[in-house]
């Protein structure tokens, strides 16, 4: 070999390397003469051997060319894994000095070097499999990647060991039970009332959460089996935490929560909308979505088997404002970033989390678009609303995925309703 450049080795063989050329001639004539020393060869007591010598092949009568051929070809092969592994250290340690000549070295290394970034461990498998031997097995995977169930790659390893155990139980990954307990707040009229009512008749066990008492009993006798009503404020911490006290004692474990209590207030230029109406939509929308969602995350990274839904009751305003409705705005475009904190937060722990956002669904808090709301322009228009029902199927329907499927947004709503092109 002749010469070193800045890359170390400069070529191997008759071609080209990292540096330069290889000096051909040089080495054709060591070959030569390392022949014509092994033809005339002296034996210990001085006598010369004029026959052709026979190397020790284990019987498979090899002559000394072909020998010669094989040590050239693993000399070759030696000094290709040195070239190819010094190239990767360059290129990758020292990128500043990896040169266009450099570069282009790499790429004729062809398959000594892995296409797919992995360049030591394809320089190692070429090289044995030109001296025809198989690459050794790879090391046993230590710590805690050894427990990792077969399968599971490009997952974290707590997810990989949930969706083991939903297999185990359910016998599908991520796989809901057929009979799940589902927790629906503000229960006691309009949106929530109609989707408890769905979740019942889907052969869903429902706790019924709002603060009229009366009215969830009401509802959970007309529901019949199944429903539990318990009076909740979710703007309190301590009637928050006794709610999932009782969800604990009844059932055991929480798969579904449909987090949907809320508060509005008619159209109210956001300066003179009080301190104390501000707090009310707030305290109902965001700080009792956060504090539902926090005890449902809870509970269900406690449980075995681990993992449940949240979904969140956003709404068109969670995307575009109504004229005047600065606070419940505010709240909804919240309960956006709320959603998807609690989807990236959730996924080591089999929680999915989505958003319904729902647009003029025919309830009491809707019941004035009938007669005329306040436009973008200024006028007053009446518009158009759906049946309640169809949200409460859809919740449903995102409720019954298996947990390796989320519906993140959905958004459900009035079809000639001004919405799109809204402002």
């Amino acid at each position: 070999m002749q010469g070193r450049g800045p890359g170390g080795i400069r070529g191997l063989g008759s071609g080209r390397g990292l540096g330069g050329n290889v000096d051909a001639g040089r080495l054709e004539g060591a070959r030569h003469r390392l022949a014509e020393r092994a033809d005339g060869a002296d034996d210990d007591d001085g006598d010369q051997r004029h026959e052709k010598p026979v190397l020790d092949d284990g019987g498979a009568g090899l002559g000394l060319p072909q020998r010669l051929a094989e040590v050239n070809e693993v000399i070759d092969l030696s000094l290709l894994s040195v070239v190819s592994l010094t190239s990767v250290f360059l290129l990758r340690a020292v990128p500043s000095v990896a040169g266009p000549s450099m570069i282009d070295s790499r790429s004729r290394l062809g398959r000594a070097v892995g296409a797919d970034g992995d360049d030591t461990a394809e320089t190692l498998k070429f090289s044995y499999r030109r001296l025809g031997r198989p690459p050794p097995a790879a090391a046993a995977p230590r710590g805690p990647e050894r427990d990792r169930p077969a399968g599971c790659v490009g997952r974290p390893l707590p997810l990989c060991r949930n969706l083991a155990r939903l297999r185990q139980k359910t016998g599908s990954e991520g796989s809901m039970p057929d009979r799940q307990v589902v927790l629906v707040t503000g229960a006691s009229q309009g949106i929530g009332a109609a989707t408890a009512r769905a979740f019942a008749a889907a052969g869903h066990a429902v706790v019924l959460a709002a603060r009229d008492a009366t009215k969830l009993v009401a509802l959970a006798g007309e529901i019949g089996a199944g429903a539990t009503p318990v009076a909740t404020d979710v703007t309190d911490p301590v009637s928050v935490e006794a709610l999932f006290a009782r969800v604990r004692a009844d059932h055991g474990r929480l798969d579904v929560v449909f987090n949907n209590a809320g508060a509005s207030l008619g159209a109210t230029l956001i300066g003179d909308v009080s301190w104390q109406d501000w707090r009310r939509v707030i305290s109902v929308n965001l700080d009792g979505a956060f504090l539902i969602a926090s005890a449902a995350f809870r509970l269900m990274r406690e449980q075995s088997p681990q993992g449940g839904r949240i979904i969140n009751n956003g709404s068109i305003s969670a995307h575009v404002p109504r004229y005047g409705s600065a606070p419940y705005t505010a709240s909804k475009h919240a309960i956006t970033g709320l959603t998807r904190s609690i989807s990236l937060d959730g996924r080591a722990f089999s929680i999915a989390c989505g958003q319904i956002d729902i647009g003029n669904a025919a309830s009491d808090m809707t019941a004035r678009m009938a007669a005329g709301v306040p436009q973008a322009d200024g006028t007053l228009a009446a518009e158009p609303r759906i049946d309640v029902a169809h949200v409460a199927r859809a919740v449903v329907q995102m409720a019954e995925l298996p947990l390796d499927v989320n519906v993140q947004f959905m958004t459900i709503m009035a079809t000639t309703m001004p919405f799109i092109g809204r402002g």
